[in-house]
């Protein structure tokens, strides 16, 4: 329903081989039905599945799944609820599926908690996209006053101090994501939250902040010349305690860096070069913000 896989698939510890998987869509609605072949890599047993989801809007999920009873019992459950769904009779539906899986039915609970994190997520990223739009228009067009407020010593009305922190934490979720980072931009918004006494969300941003540290440092690995993106990296790791960001892989990666690419950069700026020599006063700047010693 939410992730699209191939024909063959690895899920967990299991081998999954979609033997027929059809698709049908109303709306925001979908339902999925399918059979498929799953094999343990473990023990190597498999058994044959059919099965059906239904997803009617928001988070309401209904899904079965039983043990594949034979080509024609399949096509006689994907004749009928390829007939009923499109009439958006979504209770007859479910009636179907239990008719033909089994009453033992499965929803969003029945999921690993990562994968209901993920599968709400999809859900709800409409949802989100449009309180962030109503919220930001709220923020945006009474900033003004609301700052004067501030000023003056005045408590800010709650509404807009929750829509000031919705965007502000939305805001930097967004700064510290892709693929790099605007250390000026994060600056901003964290005075912003200074000013509006917000609590930043640092858990989530931190997380978000950290896969892209990790991503750029491994692509000064590959690219160690990029001095644009030294630069980059030393403005961002001076950010990074604001978020309880775990550092250790990207010193890891620093350290090995500084045992091999290093020297041929002091080997460079000896020799004269210009370039070397930024490049080992970048290097080093970045080393001491994340508290290695550079010889």
């Amino acid at each position: 329903l939410f992730q699209e896989y191939g024909k063959k698939a690895k899920v967990y510890c299991y081998q999954v081989e979609l033997k027929d998987y059809q698709t049908f869509v109303a709306g925001k609605s979908k339902l999925v039905v399918g059979h498929t072949t799953i094999v343990s890599n473990i023990t190597q047993e498999s058994a044959t599945f059919s099965f059906g989801a239904l997803h009617f809007g928001e988070h309401n999920v209904s899904a079965g799944v039983r043990e594949y009873p034979g080509e024609e019992a399949y096509q006689n459950m994907l004749k009928e609820v390829a007939q009923t769904f499109p009439k958006a009779d979504f209770t007859e539906v479910v009636r179907l599926l239990d008719k033909h899986l089994g009453t033992c039915t499965y929803s969003l609970k029945s999921l690993f908690h990562d994968e209901q994190r993920k599968a709400l997520e999809l859900i709800l990223e409409s949802t989100l996209s449009e309180m962030e739009t109503a919220y930001r228009q709220l923020y945006e067009h009474h900033f003004s006053p609301m700052r004067f407020l501030s000023e003056l010593g005045s408590p800010v009305p709650k509404a807009f101090h929750a829509a000031a922190e919705f965007i502000i934490n939305a805001s930097l979720r967004q700064a510290v994501s892709g693929d790099g980072l605007d250390a000026e931009r994060i600056r901003g918004l964290l005075d912003e939250a200074k000013t509006w006494k917000i609590e930043v969300d640092t858990e989530g941003v931190g997380y978000l902040f950290q896969q892209t540290l990790e991503e750029m440092m491994e692509r000064l690995v590959s690219n160690p010349e990029d001095i644009i993106l030294l630069k980059d990296l030393g403005a961002s790791v001076g950010l990074a305690w604001w978020f309880a960001v775990n550092l250790w892989h990207v010193q890891n990666l620093y350290y090995k860096m500084l045992h091999s690419v290093y020297l041929e950069f002091q080997k460079r700026a000896k020799q004269g070069e210009e370039k070397a020599k930024e490049w080992l006063a970048e290097f080093g700047s970045l080393g001491r913000r994340l508290l290695i010693r550079v010889a």
